[in-house]
């Protein structure tokens, strides 16, 4: 969203996210409810990601001390933490999960 170049398409975009969230919220507390998201979000993180110059505009924004660049960065470490965090969590169990037999564990989902 921090590459949106003007108020319409950020205007656009925001509004996509809250309509999906919108409809969401109330079921969002299932964690296999959080995938209708990522359809909405896919275009644009792949736009961002195949945009020519991705690092440079980044380096930029960052240096210009732009408000969206750092809430993105913000953002993007904090989940990177939640994400390393949840695997610190559950490596005892994925391992398990990995281990010759590990089919038959049984666990709960």
């Amino acid at each position: 969203m921090a590459l949106a170049r003007g108020k319409v398409e950020l205007k656009l975009i925001l509004g996509l996210v809250a309509a999906a969230l919108l409809a969401y919220v109330p079921i969002l507390a299932e964690p296999r409810f959080h995938l209708p998201l990522i359809p909405f979000l896919a275009a644009y993180a792949a736009t961002a990601w195949s945009a020519p110059g991705l690092f440079d505009r980044l380096w930029r924004g960052l240096r210009g001390r732009q408000p969206a660049w750092w809430l993105a960065l913000g953002a993007v470490l904090l989940f990177l933490a939640l994400w390393g965090w949840d695997l610190w969590r559950d490596w005892p169990r994925l391992m398990a999960v990995m281990a010759p037999g590990g089919n038959s564990l049984g666990l709960s989902y």
